[in-house]
């Protein structure tokens, strides 16, 4: 299913602040989605990361720690007002995701959980001649805190591997007819686990869903039917996964990996 068709610059504003000041951003006119899988791929500093961000501000997609706003979410914010998104229809969720958020959710989550054993500790020790029925009532919130982080996954995500438990996460928040925009999701992952995920993309766009994910992953190119795009400074580029640039280099670099290596 593709929900979103088309994501276009209106306008430029005067006197243009960041993020019109990145190169590919000031290039952009439009980009056109046909494909339930899009892929932008693009070196540091592409404008990957930026793309990706005006169009979940655009888009007013879910984001975990969506009511910590920055200056820099602030000024993504203002600029998508000077863009415009074409649908085919209303998708059930739009979710913009990226590892930078999930290691702080999983920060967020050891603190509170870490506040909650405390707490349980404390009111044991404090608790000592009352009643086992205060004490249970007493221990209560901090005891259902607990477990409803352990009911939520498989397991405590912060005693699992970071790539198991950006899997676990990501999966939980996978819905029918959503559109999912992924920044870089590789870099709390193996190769393995890439071809874990891709699978899991795979699986969810038979299930009416659309992904919009940059990436520097060669494994996450390779979707299937991807659309491809590589980023540059003079805007989007439609390519094919063999002529990308970091599947180009990463075969060069196997095949000629001694030589290069006595540079």
């Amino acid at each position: 299913m593709i929900y979103l068709t088309r994501f276009e610059k209106l306008h430029t504003p005067e006197n243009p602040g960041y993020p019109f000041t990145v190169p590919l951003v000031a290039a952009l006119e439009g980009i056109e989605f046909a494909s339930p899988v899009t892929v932008f791929a693009g070196d540091n500093g592409s404008g990957k990361t930026t793309l990706l961000e005006l169009m979940a501000a655009k888009l007013s997609s879910v984001r975990i720690g969506a009511g910590n706003r920055g200056e820099r979410r602030a000024l993504l914010e203002g600029a998508a007002r000077h863009f415009r998104v074409t649908r085919t229809r209303t998708q059930r969720l739009c979710f913009y995701f990226t590892a930078e958020d999930f290691s702080r959710e999983l920060e967020a989550r050891t603190e509170i959980r870490r506040d909650a054993e405390a707490a349980l500790r404390e009111i044991e020790e404090g608790y000592g001649g009352r009643s086992a029925y205060a004490r249970g009532l007493a221990s209560m919130p901090f005891a259902r805190t607990i477990g409803e982080m352990d009911a939520q996954y498989r397991s405590d995500l912060t005693e699992r591997s970071h790539g198991e438990g950006f899997l676990d996460f990501f999966g939980k928040r996978l819905v029918r007819g959503g559109l999912y925009l992924l920044d870089e999701p590789e870099a709390a992952l193996t190769y393995f686990n890439q071809l874990v995920l891709l699978n899991m993309i795979r699986d969810a766009i038979a299930q009416d869903c659309q992904f919009i994910l940059s990436t520097h992953s060669p494994v996450l190119c390779a979707c299937p039917g991807a659309e491809i795009y590589e980023l540059q400074p003079e805007g989007p580029v439609k390519t094919d996964y063999d002529s990308l640039a970091n599947v180009r280099f990463l075969r060069m670099f196997l095949a000629e990996r001694e030589k290069l290596l006595r540079l």
